[in-house]
């Protein structure tokens, strides 16, 4: 079976404000099927702001982000989710991204204020809003989101 190596980055396209807890989690879906080490946790353990063109989240690693007051008085400036740790998903089939955000923000909201890099081989790097109909977006329920991505694995997707 043909393998190709991927991950998923979310990155916030507007300025979002989070409380101590606020929690990413997501993961690929191929064939129906969790794709084993796909899974994405990003926690905040602080109150503050998500910034536009910064990463929130991504597949394959769990990271937990804290920043102390002391850091915050010297203007550390935003935070940056680690990025993906790519994974082997076949290359033929179905391929889907689930996103859930807690506390949930409402699903048409985020369609609005998040899109996805998605990187796959060595050389193939695309940035997509959420609300691309080429995603098909699934709302799953709240702040829960499926994002097909089957189409966007062929290169010359735009």
């Amino acid at each position: 079976m043909a393998l190709v190596h991927m991950g998923v980055e979310l990155y916030c396209d507007v300025l979002i404000p989070i409380w101590r807890g606020t929690c990413f989690a997501i993961h690929l879906f191929a064939n129906g099927q969790v794709v084993a080490g796909s899974a994405g946790v990003d926690g905040y353990d602080y109150d503050g702001l998500l910034v536009p063109g910064r990463r929130v989240a991504a597949t394959g690693r769990t990271a937990h982000y804290r920043v102390n007051r002391a850091a915050r008085a010297h203007g550390l400036g935003s935070l940056e989710a680690r990025p993906a740790r790519p994974v082997s998903v076949p290359a033929l089939g179905t391929l889907a991204l689930h996103v859930l955000i807690r506390p949930a923000l409402p699903p048409e909201y985020m369609l609005r204020a998040f899109s996805m890099r998605l990187l796959a081989g060595a050389r193939f790097s695309c940035h997509y809003r959420l609300s691309r109909p080429e995603l098909a977006a699934r709302i799953l329920g709240p702040g829960q989101l499926e994002l097909a991505l089957t189409r966007l694995l062929d290169p010359s997707c735009p």
